[in-house]
């Protein structure tokens, strides 16, 4: 791509500049570079030229579909999520934005949600579908499908509004859409991460160009409540931001792409996140956030 030195904050408006560029160190799926802005004003951290058509840097590999006894396994891990959602919902309808092949659908199917996924991938629209038993829509629109719709209870989004084209229509869209006493739940990469400060282009949940957008936390808060929405929840020190913190070290150390670590860059990953695990349990410094936005009863 051809370098952007300037560009328009997508979020506020303001002047963003060239941060860095990063080539697909994750899946090297291009020889291209993508550039990154910074916004001075919100200090969002975006790509700065539009990828006409994101599906060729996703390989066939990015989506493994386990059986359901597989998912159960892994979801024993992954009870955790509920506890994001529970203290303030407990039944509806919960819609998922970007479900992958469905742990989370499946937790939240036997926690009594009424769920509906929405999904880019057609194979996992058809897993959701035939293995869980889910309503699944397949769309590269999110906000579109959301909005036609009919309200929810919850709209959850796993490491998913940093993929998307438009991360802020998909927050009002989602504000618009949650029933009174909703919530929105996102979880999405850190950009105040201490491996994003040291690594810079080279922190692997940079994910050029998959990852769209790197979002502060102020800067998602300021976009829930421009559209009435109030935080109530905020960790960047929860499950599974502590495995991603991991999962940073170990493959910034890897000798090649994400699905060939190699045991050694994952045995000196596991040490380095264990001696940095102080500075990286303070508030803000974990590899990813998970926020929680509610709407007013009235």
């Amino acid at each position: 791509m051809a370098l952007v030195s300037t560009s328009t904050c997508p979020h506020c408006g303001h002047p963003a500049e060239l941060s860095f560029r990063s080539p697909d160190r994750n899946r090297r799926t291009s020889a291209e570079a993508f550039d990154y802005h910074r916004c001075s004003a919100c200090a969002l951290i975006f790509v700065a030229e539009d990828i006409e058509d994101l599906s060729a840097y996703y390989p066939a590999e990015y989506h493994v579909l386990p059986s359901e006894s597989e998912m159960r396994r892994i979801a024993g891990h992954e009870r955790w999520r509920m506890d994001f959602v529970l203290p303030w919902v407990q039944g509806g309808r919960l819609v998922e934005i970007g479900p992958g092949w469905g742990v989370f659908a499946l937790l939240a199917r036997d926690a009594g949600f009424a769920v509906t996924g929405i999904e880019m991938d057609d194979r996992c629209c058809d897993h959701l579908r035939d293995v869980l038993g889910v309503e699944a829509i397949h769309t590269d629109e999110p906000e579109r499908a959301l909005a036609e719709g009919p309200p929810a209870s919850v709209v959850a989004m796993w490491h998913v509004i940093e993929h998307v084209r438009r991360p802020f229509e998909l927050v009002a869209v989602a504000a618009e859409r949650l029933e009174p006493g909703g919530v929105l739940v996102v979880a999405t990469p850190n950009p105040g991460a201490l491996g994003f400060r040291l690594l810079g282009s080279r922190w692997p949940h940079v994910d050029a160009p998959r990852h769209q957008y790197l979002i502060p936390a102020r800067a998602l808060t300021e976009a829930a409540a421009a559209h009435g929405l109030e935080r109530v929840a905020l960790d960047s020190d929860d499950p599974g931001s502590r495995g991603w913190n991991t999962f940073g070290w170990t493959h910034a150390l890897r000798p090649g792409h994400v699905g060939d670590a190699g045991r050694v860059p994952e045995l000196a990953g596991a040490v380095v996140a264990r001696l940095v695990r102080p500075l990286e349990s303070q508030a803000g410094r974990g590899a990813a956030y998970t926020a929680v936005f509610r709407k007013p009863l009235s």
